[in-house]
C-alpha cells in the first residue's frame, strides 16, 4: 500500500508601518521587506520559492 503525505507549508508575516517581516513553519528562512508595493511583490516572489500554500497574519489568513 503507498500512502503519500501532503504537507501545506505555511508562512508567518508580522505586519508594522515600515516593514514586513515573514518566517517560513519548519524553516530558518526570514524575510524583511518595505511595506510597500515593491515589498509585497518581493514578499510573494520569496513565499512562491518556498512553495508557501498558506499565508498567516496575527489572527487571520492572509
Amino acid at each position: 500500500m503507498n500512502i503519500s503525505k501532503s504537507i501545506t507549508r505555511s508562512a508567518g508575516v508580522d505586519v508594522s508601518k515600515p516593514w514586513l517581516d515573514a518566517a517560513l513553519h519548519g524553516c530558518e528562512a526570514t524575510l524583511r521587506v518595505a511595506n510597500t508595493s515593491a515589498g509585497h511583490r518581493e514578499l510573494i516572489d520569496w513565499g512562491c520559492q518556498g512553495c508557501v500554500a498558506r499565508w498567516v497574519g496575527g489572527n487571520r489568513r492572509l
